[in-house]
């Protein structure tokens, strides 16, 4: 191998993903805090269509402790009730082909939207 092909190769690797998983599949981190009306959401993949059967984990904020899980309808709805005293719930949703995803969200009946989330297709 030439030098130079080493260095590119190695530059390459440098700048791979960080959170790469066995075949392909990397976590995709919402960076910010969500603000929605409740813990219902659709869930959907890069054409807008809806995905069903996602795991959805309601986890621990170090994302290590699922808490409970429920899974999306054909319809790729999922709705979890809130817990009395929490502010923030961490969602992990994963599902075959797919990247897995995480979310930050703080449900606020009056300022919040509706939670709609896309997942991407996995490499």
């Amino acid at each position: 191998m030439t030098a130079r092909r080493f260095w590119l190769v190695s530059g390459l690797l440098l700048f791979a993903p960080a959170r790469v998983h066995a075949q392909g599949v990397m976590t995709v981190e919402i960076q910010n805090l969500q603000l929605a009306r409740s813990l219902a959401a659709a869930v959907e993949d890069p054409t807008d269509s809806p995905i069903a059967g996602v795991l959805v984990e309601d986890v621990s904020s170090d994302w290590k402790k699922t808490l409970r899980s429920t899974t999306t309808d054909v319809s790729g709805r999922f709705t979890f009730a809130q817990v009395k005293g929490r502010d923030v719930y961490y969602l992990r949703l994963t599902i075959k082909d797919f990247n897995q995803l995480r979310v930050r969200v703080k449900v606020d009946p009056k300022r919040g939207k509706e939670l709609q989330l896309k997942m991407e297709i996995s490499a």
